[in-house]
């Protein structure tokens, strides 16, 4: 393969004939129009009725920014989602649009693979790979075609997966999707053909199904449009096409079939954010543009991430000898060098802001604004007047200032989570950047002395400083992220807060609420002043405990306003240990819920020890009594004087249980805590041996205890004993509820086709028994006879489960180092 440098490519671009871009042109016009027979055809399975001048731009859209972004369906999904949910379509149809065209162009993509790799002459296939493997491959895609039909023939059943049914389109749409599939991928692959052909000649079947075979490696890859990882595609399997011709048709592909289109839907946007503020606006535009405004951050993210790849891979890519001749008689040596340097670090940079971008984050606006301008002033400086990397940076410094009230949350940049999949992606642009100086530079023989040298032809040691500066970037990012950890905290609980709290618990009907004065938590309050929320913080999650305290009528807003505040700090939102009666407004807010295990709750209208079911529990109260325990209530007004004596009871038993203190859902011994709280205590010969402080509920409809310990020199059998107690006591003062606490994991499914946490959890329970008595704690509740209630973590699907479990653990744990010793 011969080698190709900028100048073979500009004159490579210069011999493609005018009337074949033109050519090229109308192809990719039609292209994008044909592209919105695959969502007509999709709302016709859904049975959504959508005017066509609403779906045009809605379908155009999801298509440009699909195709730059990558993970079309992903991408493109969540702006269909957007927009036409906002048009009336449920989640399942807008679920089924999206499946629905991934198929059509899987179906699409199989039949003409399947064609050309039948219809190829041998000698032709034999350029891809063996002529016998490539046709069988072509047969088996072949089946996949036929096999839709033949499941859309009359009488087929619908399938069925993991409780989705799909039912087949019916004949007419079966057809019409590999139709409209079929006629698109010749369209898209014709718009590159016209411009390969015209430098050099092609047979079209064979560049059909070398575009394929890019299209589903470039699909595959990740890569933001599959940038690069198409092109090598294109170089490797077509080695009769000159390097040049085929890498200046693709530049040419790229602008007119990728660029453009998508300069068109950041065009909408703008249009959508000039025309939200007009006071009278025809309806028509009104809905055809309410869409653009909830995916600007997402779509300028993707933009801003792809200049910065082109950056870095800019300072790769040496200078031409008309831009060298240029820059020299108009700047010294020092200038260029800066520069150079400079645009390498931004793009660096620009990779990062993307994600800030993203996440609507105040600074990475402020940040991005300043880098764009930086990029401008670079161009200019390196003698670049045209192309993205100056119409770019100018268009999206524009559309950034026109949204920026979209942009609102006040995170650092510092404290942004980023993901697997993001880290993977930039990676990706600096192994390929790397990878493409390596490869332009193959020529020059590595010495120390590259790194120094500066000249106006030194594009190798130019090449080798840009890496190294965006790479030192990157992991000075990275490295400053790892040592600041979270430093977000929450605005913290003061006396004025605990004393709101402690006023709103006197009329809340839930006696959980009361572990609020702990003291460990953070609080929301409503602006009515009598309801409010407790939570906490744990790497970067917000995560409330229980549901809101206080007035119930309330409870649904503050479930909001948490939901709000956690968006607006850039924190993922976690409801830890809520019960099933608001189940509705959880759902409304899109989360999904996990078992986290049982309350154990009394009823006290029908405790008692009478009856053969209660032996066990009337021979432990005798037993007791014979060893000289008495049982009472030390009002909370009295129990300064016991704390020395409780401090000292807590330290044996914590001692005794190889154990250490905890927090946020469980009580920790604190002075400060305790002296909110009556407690019951047992008393041997005058001496305490055993406490629980008592959580009250307003209207007494609901009694529990917390901190429960008691000393190894106790009776054997004490804490049953102040249990009993305790429930005899709680049913003469008239409460309704005794509540026994949660029994984790305790309550899960153990059906073959329960969920898959489920299954986790109930392994746990069994064979976690050297960690944590899961059994032997039910057991031990069970013997009062209670009734079961669940409890459920909510938050978001997926990946966010187990983050949410895992910072729920450690806060509860006190940090990471304390959750692996206890």
């Amino acid at each position: 393969m011969e080698a190709a440098d900028l100048q073979a490519i500009r004159v490579s671009l210069q011999q493609v004939p005018v009337d074949r871009v033109l050519l090229a042109v109308m192809v990719t016009v039609a292209g994008y129009l044909l592209l919105t027979g695959y969502d007509v055809l999709a709302l016709r399975y859904a049975s959504l009725s959508i005017p066509f001048r609403q779906v045009l731009p809605i379908s155009l859209s999801a298509f440009a920014i699909g195709h730059n972004v990558g993970l079309a369906s992903l991408s493109g999904g969540a702006i269909r989602y957007r927009s036409y949910s906002l048009l009336g379509a449920s989640g399942a149809q807008i679920a089924t649009v999206v499946i629905f065209i991934s198929v059509t162009f899987f179906l699409g993509c199989a039949l003409l693979f399947g064609l050309s790799a039948l219809l190829l002459p041998g000698e032709e296939l034999a350029s891809i790979a063996s002529p016998l493997l490539m046709r069988g491959v072509g047969v088996i895609a072949l089946l996949f075609p036929a096999g839709y039909l033949i499941w859309n023939s009359d009488g087929k059943p619908e399938l069925r997966a993991k409780g989705i049914s799909l039912s087949p389109p019916g004949m007419p749409l079966a057809l019409l999707q590999l139709l409209v599939s079929a006629i698109d991928i010749i369209s898209v692959s014709g718009v590159l053909y016209l411009l390969v052909s015209s430098l050099h000649p092609v047979s079209y079947l064979l560049f059909l199904g070398v575009f394929l075979l890019a299209l589903v490696v470039g699909a595959v890859s990740n890569v933001p449009g599959g940038l690069g990882v198409f092109e090598s595609v294109l170089v490797f399997l077509l080695p009769a096409v000159p390097l040049p011709d085929l890498l200046s048709a693709m530049l040419l592909y790229r602008l007119l079939y990728f660029g453009l289109p998508l300069l068109i839907a950041l065009m909408l946007l703008i249009v959508r954010e000039l025309c939200i503020n007009r006071s009278r606006i025809n309806e028509w535009v009104k809905q055809g543009f309410d869409w653009p405004a909830r995916i600007i951050p997402q779509a300028v993210g993707a933009a801003v991430f792809l200049l910065g790849a082109l950056l870095i891979f800019k300072g790769v890519i040496p200078f031409d000898v008309q831009s060298e001749e240029r820059f020299s008689g108009m700047f010294p040596l020092g200038a260029l060098e800066f520069s150079h340097m400079a645009n390498s670090i931004v793009g660096a940079l620009l990779l990062v802001i993307a994600r800030g971008l993203y996440r609507r984050l105040r600074s990475a606006l402020q940040m991005a604004l300043i880098l764009l301008l930086t990029t401008v002033v670079l161009s200019l400086v390196l003698a670049e007047s045209g192309g993205f990397v100056m119409l770019g940076p100018v268009t999206l410094s524009l559309l950034l200032w026109l949204a920026r009230g979209q942009f609102y949350r006040g995170k650092s940049m510092l404290d942004q989570a980023f993901g697997l999949q993001w880290n993977l992606n930039i990676s990706l642009v600096l192994v390929s950047a790397l990878l493409l100086g390596f490869f332009i530079h193959r020529n020059v023989d590595y010495s120390n002395e590259l790194w120094w040298q500066f000249t106006i032809d030194g594009d190798a040691s130019r090449m080798l400083r840009a890496m190294l500066l965006s790479t030192l970037v990157l992991c000075l990012f990275g490295l400053t992220r790892l040592l600041r950890g979270n430093s977000w905290t929450g605005t913290g609980e003061s006396d004025a807060d605990l004393s709101q709290v402690a006023r709103i618990l006197q009329f809340t009907p839930d006696s959980y609420s009361n572990i609020a004065l702990l003291g460990d938590k953070q609080f929301l309050f409503h602006p009515s002043g009598d309801a409010f929320l407790m939570y906490g913080i744990s790497g970067h999650s917000a995560i409330a405990l229980g549901e809101p305290g206080g007035n119930p009528d309330c409870l649904e807003e503050m479930l909001w306003q948490f939901r709000e505040f956690t968006d607006a700090q850039n924190l993922r939102c976690v409801f830890y240990q809520i019960t099933d009666r608001h189940f509705p407004a959880f759902v409304d807010m899109g989360y999904s819920f996990t078992k986290l295990g049982e309350e154990a709750r009394v009823k006290l209208a029908s405790f008692s020890l009478e009856g053969s079911n209660r032996s066990g529990l009337r021979y432990t109260r005798n037993h007791i009594l014979r060893e000289g325990a008495s049982f009472r209530v030390v009002p909370a007004i009295e129990m300064e004087a016991l704390f020395p004596r409780l401090k000292v009871i807590s330290d044996a038993w914590l001692a005794a249980k190889h154990t250490a203190e905890k927090g946020f859902s469980l009580g920790f011994f604190s002075g400060n805590y305790l002296r909110h709280f009556d407690c019951a205590v047992i008393e041997v010969g005058g001496a305490v041996v055993a406490f629980a402080n008592i959580w009250k509920s307003g209207g007494k409809e609901d009694i529990s205890i917390d901190l429960m310990r008691y000393h190894p020199d106790a009776p054997k059998g004490v804490m049953d004993f102040l249990f009993i107690e305790l429930l005899l006591w709680a049913k003469s003062q008239e409460y309704v509820w005794f509540s026994l606490g949660m029994a984790p994991l305790s309550g899960l499914e153990h059906r073959p086709l329960a969920g898959q946490w489920h299954k986790l959890g109930n392994l746990v329970y069994h064979f976690g028994e050297d960690f944590y008595n899961f059994d032997g704690l039910r057991n031990y509740k069970a013997k009062f006879q209670p009734v079961w209630e669940p409890r459920y973590l909510a938050c978001k699907n997926g990946l966010s489960v187990a983050v949410a479990l895992y910072d729920t653990s450690v806060l509860i744990s006190g940090g990471l180092m304390e959750l692996i010793r206890k």
